[in-house]
C-alpha cells in the first residue's frame, strides 16, 4: 500500500467499525481516538447489537474487522445475513494477528501493530462508494469450473493455493466449498484471480 496516504482523510464521521471485544476497541483507539467502534461481545452477536447495527447502516458505512479465526468468520456470517447492505470486510493476515510475546496465543486484533491496523483500515476506504457507484460495479464473472481449472479446488495443492491467494488478497480463509462465495462477495474477476495466482507462482514456484 502507498505509505504516503493522508490519514486525516479517513472518514471518521461516516464509518463505524465492528469488532469482537473491548480489547479490540481499546487497540483501535490507540490507532486514532476518533475511530467509531462497536463490539459484538463475542461470536454470538446479541439481538441488541444486531438491531443497533441495522439502524446504523442507514446512515453509516459499516466495516467488519474481526479476528482471523472461526469465531470471527461466524460474526461476519451473522451480520451479513442481518444487514440490508453489504458491509466492508477488513482482514488481518494471521501472522499479523499473533502476539509477539507468545506465538501460541489466540489470534486477535489487539496483538497487531498500530501501523498495520491503520493500513488495513485505510484499505477499506477504497470500497466506500455511493449507491449509484455500487450498482455500477462490475460483478464477478467467476464460476466453479474456474476454481477447478486454476487448481483452487480438487487438486493436491488446492489448500496451499487457496491459503496463499486469500492471504495475498487479505480475505481471511475459507475452504473450497465457500471459496467461490467469498471471491464473488469481493467482486474478484477471473482476470484478477489469474493475475494474482501468476504473481504468487512467480514468487513461490512450489505452488505450481
Amino acid at each position: 500500500m502507498n505509505k504516503e496516504y493522508n490519514w486525516e482523510d479517513f472518514p471518521f464521521e461516516s464509518v463505524v467499525i465492528v469488532v469482537e471485544g473491548k480489547s479490540d476497541q481499546q487497540r483501535l483507539a490507540l490507532v486514532d481516538s476518533r475511530l467509531q467502534t462497536i463490539a459484538t461481545g463475542g461470536s454470538a452477536v446479541s439481538e441488541a447489537v444486531q438491531i443497533e447495527l441495522a439502524q446504523l447502516e442507514q446512515t453509516k458505512w459499516l466495516m467488519i474487522f474481526t479476528d482471523p479465526d472461526v469465531q470471527g468468520e461466524r460474526i461476519r456470517r451473522i451480520l451479513k445475513e442481518r444487514l440490508s447492505h453489504p458491509p466492508i470486510d477488513l482482514y488481518l493476515r494471521r501472522h499479523e494477528a499473533r502476539s509477539s510475546r507468545n506465538k501460541d496465543k489466540s489470534l486477535g486484533i489487539e496483538h497487531a501493530q498500530l501501523e498495520t491496523l491503520r493500513e488495513v483500515l485505510w484499505s477499506g476506504m477504497a470500497r466506500i462508494t455511493t449507491e449509484s457507484e455500487r450498482q455500477a460495479q462490475t460483478a464477478s464473472d467467476l464460476n466453479a469450473s474456474d476454481l477447478l481449472a486454476l487448481h483452487l479446488v480438487g487438486h493436491p495443492k488446492a489448500r496451499r493455493r487457496r491459503e496463499a491467494l486469500l492471504e495475498a488478497l487479505r480475505m481471511g480463509y475459507v475452504n473450497g466449498k465457500h471459496l467461490l462465495e467469498r471471491l464473488k462477495w469481493h467482486q474478484v474477476t477471473k482476470g484478477q484471480l489469474i493475475q494474482t495466482l501468476d504473481q504468487l507462482e512467480s514468487s513461490d514456484p512450489s505452488l505450481k
